[in-house]
Formats: structure tokens, C-alpha cells, sequence
């Protein structure tokens, strides 16, 4: 069990043509699916501390993960929705020893910027939160996001998910302004939207395989 203090927790949300999508997963997952395109993230999250267990593992450090907004079924065979982690880069030695254990392009080293007004700078990345978006913008993506609740890591070719916990999943939804996108070649993202869901408490339970 991983349990994070959360200082910073954003979201930045585009969208991919839904072909391109199915390509990125396993056989096991499905990307939620509109107007024929799928849903594209970077999560970005600045931790006050990290903990394995009994064990600090991090202070003070960040993490911009690449992630698909999937379904997939869970052990007792029921459809769940997790964010499928494509790649993953971070500020912390030990965060991306761990996350490179994991899989491969999880754990990429590199600086991370990411201040309380949603303003995000990595190596692939730059973009900032723009107006509050309008009630229907931020009702679909609260929609999208209601069960969504784990994550999915790619091991080994299946799909894991691993159940996350919060304190709270209040989010405010805002326009999304991107300056700077090219983490991964041959996508064609449009900005969809941007939340933040600072301030938190997050526990990640250990991995399971999907059922298929």
C-alpha cells in the first residue's frame, strides 16, 4: 500500500482520435469512447510526502504521468474505469526507481514544474488551467471521472488496476490553454479541459490483473 499527502493534483484532459487510442493499450482495457475519439491525460501531482507502507519513500516530490481514460472488468468480472498509464516522468530518484521496477516507460527522470495555479512545465508538456469551463464542459467531465478510481499499469503485456482512495474527489473543471505537446509522436490531441482536485490524501492498494 502507497499512501501520498497531496499538495498539487491536476489533470489536464485532451482528446485523440479513438483508432489512434486502441493502439497505446492492451487487448484487455477499452478506451471510454466519444464522437469517435477517446480521452488523453496527464495527471500531474506534487506530493508533500510518500510512503511505502511503514517507509518514507519521497518529500516534496512530482510526478506527470500520460494516461487513457479506460473501462476494463475487474476481478469479480464487473466494468470498472481507471486512467491506463502510457508513460510517466518524475522529479524523485526513488519514485522512478520504483516505477521503472514496475514497467517499462514508467519512471523517466526529469524536472517538473507545477504551481498552485495549475501552471505545468515538463520535458514533453507545457500548459496552464484558462477560464472556469462552462456547467455542461464540467458536467461531462464529471461524468467521466465519477467511477473512475484506479489505475492501470501495463505488466508484462496485461493490464493491473490498482484501487485508489481520496479523501475527497471534489474537482473544478477550467478551459485547457496548451502551449506545448509532443510526448508522444503521430497523436492528433485537441484540448478538451482541465481540473484540479488539490489538497488530498491518496492510497494506492496493490495491483490485480484485469479480468478478461
Amino acid at each position: 500500500m502507497i499512501r501520498g499527502a497531496i499538495a498539487e493534483d491536476f489533470f489536464y484532459l485532451w482528446s485523440i482520435p479513438f483508432e489512434q487510442a486502441t493502439g497505446l493499450v492492451t487487448p484487455d482495457v477499452a478506451p471510454v469512447r466519444f464522437d469517435d475519439r477517446a480521452w488523453l491525460a496527464v495527471a500531474a501531482v506534487r506530493f508533500r510526502s510518500l510512503r511505502l507502507g511503514p517507509l518514507p519513500v519521497a518529500v516534496d516530490a512530482a510526478v506527470a504521468a500520460l494516461v487513457l481514460v479506460c473501462d476494463y472488468r475487474d476481478r469479480q468480472g464487473a466494468i470498472a474505469r481507471g486512467n491506463y498509464f502510457l508513460r510517466a516522468v518524475t522529479n524523485s530518484r526513488a519514485i522512478g526507481l520504483g516505477a521503472r521496477i514496475i514497467g517499462q516507460g514508467y519512471g523517466e527522470l526529469g524536472e517538473i514544474a507545477l504551481d498552485s495555479t495549475g501552471t505545468l512545465e515538463i520535458p514533453h508538456v507545457s500548459a496552464r488551467l484558462g477560464e472556469p469551463a462552462s456547467p455542461e464542459s464540467a458536467a461531462r467531465v464529471a461524468r467521466l471521472f465519477a467511477r473512475n478510481q484506479s489505475g492501470i499499469l501495463r505488466r508484462s503485456g496485461r493490464a493491473h488496476y490498482c484501487m485508489l482512495r481520496k479523501d475527497h474527489w471534489n474537482m473544478t473543471v477550467y478551459h485547457l490553454i496548451e502551449s506545448r505537446f509532443d510526448w508522444l509522436n503521430g497523436l492528433d490531441p485537441r484540448p478538451e479541459a482541465a481540473f484540479d482536485t488539490s489538497f488530498n490524501t491518496g492510497t494506492w492498494f496493490r495491483p490485480r490483473r484485469v479480468s478478461l
